[in-house]
């Protein structure tokens, strides 16, 4: 699980059960039986949150998962990533680099092993609220705050690095994909 930006992995995947009614249960779509757990329970999945920092996006990695996978000893079990929002720019961005290593390597054994990806409101199109964005991060610059102007110029409708990441993504080995936006 890959969660957007200026979330947490639990954040973005809540919600109240009546929409808007913050007196509501609060339903988390990862942990709660009646939600993703319910469908997948039979496989028991390993639920791996990743929380990312948008200032080391361009260091995307997998390399943390294979450390995951190999303390659990779950290194035997399928992949499906399940990312939001901009974290589905952080993952494709980081199975690109994983793809580009030597085929021996700890990565690509990742790769392998991945049998899916959903993509929820990543945009591969760009953003329109990037404006917004760096407004935000030049305010928060002045407060001594600072950000990784690569996400911006991801994010924004210029061709330019979300063109390439898309285009490099989309020439990896045939993952199976479904998109919600």
């Amino acid at each position: 699980m890959v969660h957007g930006l200026n979330t947490t992995p639990y954040r973005s995947f809540s919600a109240y059960a009546e929409q808007g009614n913050t007196s509501s249960r609060l339903v988390n779509w990862l942990s709660d039986d009646d939600m993703l757990l319910a469908v997948v329970k039979k496989r028991r999945p390993r639920i791996f949150p990743y929380h990312w920092n948008a200032n080391t996006f361009i260091d995307a990695s997998i390399e943390s998962i294979h450390g995951a996978r190999t303390k659990d000893e779950t290194t035997h079990l399928p992949i499906v990533f399940i990312a939001c929002c901009y974290g589905g720019l952080l993952l494709a961005k980081a199975l690109v680099l994983a793809s580009r290593r030597p085929a021996t390597s700890l990565e690509q054994s990742i790769l392998a092993g991945i049998k899916g990806i959903a993509f929820l409101g990543t945009p591969f199109c760009g953003s329109e609220g990037v404006e917004a964005t760096e407004i935000r991060v030049m305010v928060s610059a002045l407060f001594g705050v600072t950000s990784s102007d690569v996400l911006l110029r991801v994010l924004d409708n210029k061709p330019g690095d979300r063109d390439e990441l898309t285009v490099a993504f989309a020439t990896l080995r045939k993952i199976p994909i479904i998109m919600f936006y």
